[in-house]
């Protein structure tokens, strides 16, 4: 097996047990709450995040890791002989992955970057592929090969139980957000490739928004086009925990057994508050 390392950031949100499994490294993002500032799912959980921001009564604010702490990480590694990937959030989101093309000017080699082009355990799939590969034997440069093609099969959606988050991240309108309670809209989230797009916008209780994740899992179920090993739910706060065992239920009732449960890291949840409900998967092709 070539002995290189595989380093990813915060925003993956991998279970503990997967990145022991496979020696995973991470590298947090910061969250920043006033004039404090937090480590990613280091000095600060989800559960922390909410009551923190509703203490101080401001959003909480996230910043890409610094060149100088990707310098620190990769030459920790390179100077044990190891070569390095490093698998990050999409480039579209958020500046860590130019932060992390920054410090790898310093390398002359045995330092690799895949852009995952997703959020949250969109970019954990892209790391786990990355992990069989290695343990598979394959190089590096043979691993990031299949990512580059493997990382256009992810499929992520996200159902948003209110508009508050994204208003007060920037990502909507004071308009769109006093329509959105209005309406009880609870809009579904596309991530495609390094960007977000609103897919649909619900109205009614936040169940027929987690139907409308359910149905888009049919339409690529319909084709026998998706890989059932590898299929998740992400929640950022134990009050999505119904929204979370209904989604199980509607995937039991599809014969899908296997579903990798996972909670989403500070950095995503700033954005989308604490009732939110991810559903990924893979496609096989």
């Amino acid at each position: 097996m070539e002995n290189f390392v595989i380093v990813t950031d915060s925003t993956s949100d991998l279970p503990k047990d997967i990145k022991d499994k496979y020696g995973i490294e991470i590298i947090p993002l910061c969250i920043n709450i006033g004039e404090d500032i937090y480590k990613d799912g280091v000095e600060l959980s989800t559960i922390e995040l909410f009551d923190l921001a509703e203490e101080k009564k401001t959003l909480p604010k996230t910043s890409a890791i610094a060149p100088a702490e990707f310098a620190e990480v990769f030459n920790k590694y390179i100077s044990q002989g190891k070569k390095v990937l490093f698998i990050g959030i999409g480039s579209g989101f958020s500046a860590t992955l130019q932060n992390a093309y920054i410090a790898l000017e310093d390398f002359e080699k045995d330092v690799f970057i895949v852009d995952s082009e997703k959020l949250t355990i969109g970019t954990g799939f892209v790391v786990l592929k990355a992990c069989e590969m290695r343990e598979a034997g394959k190089t590096v440069e043979e691993t990031i090969e299949v990512l580059n093609d493997y990382r256009k099969k992810v499929r992520t959606y996200f159902a948003i139980s209110t508009l508050e988050y994204l208003h007060k991240g920037g990502r909507c309108s004071g308009t769109a957000r006093l329509f959105g309670a209005m309406l009880k809209i609870s809009p579904i989230i596309r991530v495609a490739e390094n960007h977000m797009e609103v897919a649909k916008k619900p109205r009614g209780k936040f169940e027929k928004a987690l139907d409308e994740l359910l149905n888009y899992l049919d339409e690529d179920l319909k084709d026998k086009n998706v890989d059932l090993t590898r299929i998740a739910l992400i929640y950022p706060h134990p009050k999505a925990l119904e929204d979370v065992e209904y989604m199980k239920k509607g995937l039991l009732e599809r014969g899908i057994k296997d579903v990798l449960v996972t909670t989403a890291g500070c950095t995503i949840s700033t954005h989308c508050g604490p009732r939110t409900i991810g559903l990924a998967y893979m496609l096989n092709k």
